[in-house]
C-alpha cells in the first residue's frame, strides 16, 4: 500500500519517478550549454557552455524504482526542517524472469546487493544495487512534494533492519552481517572444531555487540539532547552498555587465548599492540 503523504519519509523508502535515473560518469563526461531553437525548443551542446550551466553529458539507466539510503535524521532535516540538500538513492532493478536465477538473487549475501521480495500489488520485487548510489537535489517545497507523491512503498521495520546491516557491511565493513560472516570464516580457520566454533561465536558476539553499542550510545545521547534530559536520565544506561561490552570483550579474549597453540594462560594473549588510529580506520 502506498504510504499517505503525512507519513514521514524514511530510510529504505521506494520511489518511482521519471526523473530518478541510475546515473554515472565516464571519460566522455562533459558540460553542456542550452540553445534555444526555432519552435521554442531547447537543445544542448558543448559549444554553448557558460559558467552558469549545470547540465552534463553522462550515462544512465532507468531502474524500476529508487531506494532512499540516507539515515532518518538526515531525511528529517530535508523534509521536516526543509533544509535544501541532496538525498542519496540507489537503483532497484527487476528480478530475473528465470526462476533459478530469481531464487539466487533473492538469497544473495553479496554486500553490494539488497534483494527485495515481491509485495503485490505495490511492488514486483527487485534488487537494490548499493554500489551504485546517485544524488537528487531537493532545493525547495516543489521538489519535496514531488518526491512524496512519487513514493510507492515503505519497507517494514524488519526489512529496514536487514537493509541497515547490509548498508553497514557494504559501506564500512562493520555490523551484524559482517560479524556473522567473520564467524564462519574464523570457524574454518580454526579447523571447524567444537572449541573453534565456540571461539568464533564469542568473537562474532563481540563484533555485533560493539556495533550495537556504538550506534546505541550515539542515538541515546542525541535523544537526550533533543529532550533536554539531565545526566541522571541516561548515564546509567551508558554505563550498563559499556559494562556489557567489557564483559563480552573479556569472554572473547579468554576464548581466543585458550585456542592459541601451546597457550597456558589467557595473559599470553595480551602481548598484542593496540591498533593505531589510522590502522583502525582502515580496518587494520
Amino acid at each position: 500500500m502506498k504510504p499517505p503523504k503525512d507519513v514521514p519519509v524514511l530510510f529504505g523508502d521506494l520511489f518511482v519517478a521519471d526523473f530518478l535515473f541510475d546515473a554515472w560518469l565516464e571519460e566522455d563526461a562533459t558540460r553542456l550549454g542550452a540553445l534555444n531553437l526555432h519552435g521554442r525548443r531547447t537543445a544542448y551542446g558543448t559549444h554553448a557552455v557558460t559558467e552558469e550551466d549545470t547540465h552534463l553529458l553522462a550515462h544512465g539507466r532507468t531502474p524500476i524504482a529508487a531506494m532512499l539510503v540516507n539515515d532518518d535524521c538526515y531525511v528529517e532535516r530535508v523534509f521536516k526542517r526543509k533544509d535544501s540538500s541532496r538525498l542519496q538513492f540507489v537503483p532497484v532493478f527487476a528480478l530475473d524472469k528465470d526462476e533459478e536465477k530469481r531464487a539466487s538473487q533473492l538469497s544473495s549475501s553479496d554486500y553490494t546487493l539488497f534483494p527485495l521480495r515481491p509485495a503485490p500489488p505495490v511492488f514486483q520485487g527487485g534488487v537494490a544495487y548499493l554500489n551504485c548510489p546517485f544524488g537528487f537535489d531537493v532545493m525547495g517545497d516543489a521538489a519535496r512534494d514531488s518526491l512524496r507523491e512519487k513514493r510507492v512503498a515503505q519497507i517494514s521495520q524488519k526489512v529496514g533492519l536487514q537493509l541497515e546491516h547490509r548498508v553497514g557491511a557494504h559501506n564500512t565493513r562493520r555490523g551484524m552481517l559482517v560479524a556473522s560472516t567473520t564467524r564462519r570464516k574464523l570457524e574454518a580457520l580454526l579447523v571447524d572444531t567444537p572449541e573453534g566454533k565456540a571461539t568464533a561465536k564469542s568473537v562474532s558476539k563481540l563484533l555485533s555487540t560493539a556495533w550495537a553499542i556504538e550506534g546505541g550510545i550515539v542515538d541515546r545521547i542525541d535523544i537526550a539532547v533533543e529532550r533536554g534530559e539531565t545526566p541522571d536520565a541516561f548515564l546509567s544506561q551508558l554505563v550498563t552498555w559499556t559494562e556489557n561490552l567489557a564483559c563480552t570483550a573479556a569472554d572473547a579474549r579468554r576464548a581466543l587465548a585458550a585456542t592459541m597453540p601451546h597457550s597456558t594462560a589467557p595473559e599470553q594473549a595480551s602481548t598484542a599492540q593496540p591498533l593505531s588510529e589510522n590502522a583502525a580506520a582502515n580496518g587494520g
